[in-house]
């Protein structure tokens, strides 16, 4: 939850986090703790069951979800479900990584068993921005973001490449200056190297 207490520091948002493990909400109330935030506002449960969707209906101000929908076929209704926490005039903000191209090459040499689990489909910025035509969203922003960075990938568990994994990472810290220096910034972003696509909504009114 690193970027839910960024939010609070930077603009003194009151953070909520959902938590579908005990493991993973216990953690996350100890982080909330130390840095001063109600651990309460972790919710230990799965947002996609009726019990949520019905206790938090239209609850929210703004709803950020990264790394999750493309794990699911049927997109749209998941996108729904966001959507249902929302209070009208609420901001959604959708995150997924863009495991195609170049990424798909290094995805496979590192750990190619997570592309089983991935919606890869949804992974082109036309195919992402038709899922949310159909919602009840004002669209703000939907596109590629980020530069080429190693932290998207991942190796598995005992691998003999993850020393190398961790090395390129480090060395990340030159690359990424470079690419600044030698892409055109109206062309930073792009479906070939950027490691996200984000979309950002506002609901509309009934």
């Amino acid at each position: 939850m690193p970027l839910l207490i960024k939010l609070k520091q930077a603009y003194g948002v009151i953070p909520f986090g959902v938590e579908f493990s005990e493991s993973g909400s216990a953690y996350n109330k100890d982080l909330f703790s130390k840095y001063g935030i109600n651990p309460d506002n972790i919710i230990c449960g799965d947002f996609l069951t009726l019990d949520f969707q019905s206790t938090y209906k239209e609850y929210f101000d703004m709803v950020i979800s990264r790394g999750l929908i493309e794990h699911f076929t049927d997109v749209e209704n998941i996108i729904e479900k966001h959507i249902a926490l929302l209070k009208s005039g609420g901001c959604l903000l959708i995150s997924i990584p863009n495991l195609r191209k170049i990424n798909y090459i290094f995805t496979w040499i590192f750990n190619r068993n997570i592309l089983a689990i991935h919606n890869l489909d949804i992974m082109k910025k036309e195919v992402f921005f038709t899922l949310f035509k159909k919602a009840r969203l004002e669209t703000r922003y939907c596109d590629y973001y980020g530069l080429f960075t190693f932290n998207l990938f991942n190796t598995a568990k005992g691998s003999f490449l993850c020393f190398f994994h961790i090395f390129l990472r480090y060395l990340q810290l030159f690359i990424s200056p470079l690419i600044k220096l030698t892409i055109n910034n109206k062309n930073v972003k792009g479906n070939s190297w950027s490691p996200y696509l984000m979309y950002i909504g506002i609901k509309r009114s009934l």
